[in-house]
């Protein structure tokens, strides 16, 4: 029992820590990489990351990963000659790109690079010191049996950046912008969850958009409930009201500091036995047009970099989904563990039914 209190204390320590990764966001997302693979999905991502972009009035790469020949692509080239072409045809279409976004008035930069698209994009990530890399839920190949495409679940599986990824379900942007209309930020409760706060507000304030503070409040279980008595069952649910009480407590005084600092603030808090299917749904249900969240809630684990919550939304969710790294880089232990061979923190989230 000794045991369990001193994991837990240390799990409350991390989570209440003020976090160190997010630093400058405040100030600004200074580096923007926008990966593109020259498909209609992942062209999608555009729109998003020079709105993005202009709120901080980033630097913008675009990026294309030359990949090698791989097993059943028989369009790759097969030899020196077509490879040159394939280059010329990749540099012209980003040069294509950034003519097309020339209108943004960013500074846009265009890299074409040659090997296999997640590592190039993540060597990429760490050479240019990027704060920020946008990618498309799904590429060239389209879905498959994953909800994740391949380049990007490894991506964000060792990503040491914040994310900005946009699933394929997202229609195509009439115009070259977004205009970030409503804004859903949710919170845990937690310190580590709020250090978003600064990079929506800027956001919401920039869009004048409508910012929404989300809380879910979990529905104890109770085990084998058809067993229970009924002084378990009181338990539990004075256990949730208190629960719900101190959610609105606490929701209500993040709004009123909000109001006063001139955002359009509006909250909702739900109960819900599954807190991570009610992130994905409340989102979609109140036409978000962004999705903020922390990396890590309370349990703060700098052993993976996402917590459960995170890494479900970005498996599942419909909605753009802003994913801040909150975790400083001397934290980190989650490459470490990929290079020993743990498996990928993306693995076992497929959902049954779910493309």
């Amino acid at each position: 029992m000794k045991e369990l209190t001193m994991n837990e204390e240390r799990a409350h320590a991390r989570a209440e820590a003020a976090p160190t990764a997010l630093g400058d966001f405040g100030e600004g997302m200074r580096r923007v990489l926008v990966c593109l693979d020259r498909t209609e999905l992942g062209e999608r991502v555009l729109p998003y990351a020079l709105s993005l972009a202009r709120t901080w009035d980033s630097e913008v790469t675009l990026l294309h990963v030359l990949e090698p020949v791989r097993p059943g692509m028989v369009h790759q080239p097969a030899d020196a000659l077509d490879w040159q072409v394939a280059r010329t045809e990749a540099e012209k279409y980003l040069e294509q790109e950034r003519e097309r976004v020339r209108h943004s008035e960013l500074v846009v930069e265009t890299r074409l690079v040659q090997g296999y698209a997640a590592e190039q994009i993540l060597s990429v990530i760490e050479e240019e010191r990027v704060d920020l890399a946008v990618l498309a839920s799904h590429g060239e190949h389209g879905f498959g049996g994953w909800d994740l495409g391949t380049t990007t679940q490894k991506v964000a599986s060792l990503a040491p950046c914040s994310l900005l990824l946009v699933p394929a379900s997202c229609p195509p942007q009439p115009s070259p912008m977004v205009h970030f209309a409503r804004v859903v930020v949710p919170l845990d409760g937690s310190r580590r969850a709020e250090c978003v706060l600064p990079v929506a507000e800027r956001i919401a304030r920039f869009y004048r958009s409508e910012f929404l503070l989300l809380h879910v409040v979990p529905t104890p279980e109770i085990g084998m409930p058809a067993h229970a008595t009924g002084t378990i069952q009181d338990l539990a649910a004075e256990l949730e009201r208190a629960n719900w009480a101190a959610a609105e407590a606490y929701i209500g005084e993040l709004r009123a500091r909000m109001a006063v600092e001139g955002l359009e603030v509006r909250t909702l808090i739900l109960r819900d036995a599954d807190v991570r299917e009610a992130l994905i749904h409340a989102p979609e249900r109140e036409g978000a047009d962004l999705v903020v969240l922390a990396a890590h809630g309370h349990t703060g684990s700098c052993d993976v970099p996402y917590g459960s919550h995170a890494r479900h939304l970005v498996a599942h969710g419909s909605i753009p989904l802003l994913l801040i790294q909150d975790v400083c880089p001397a934290e980190r232990g989650w490459r470490a563990a990929r290079e020993s061979g743990r498996s990928s923190p993306f693995a076992g989230l497929h959902r049954e039914g779910h493309m």
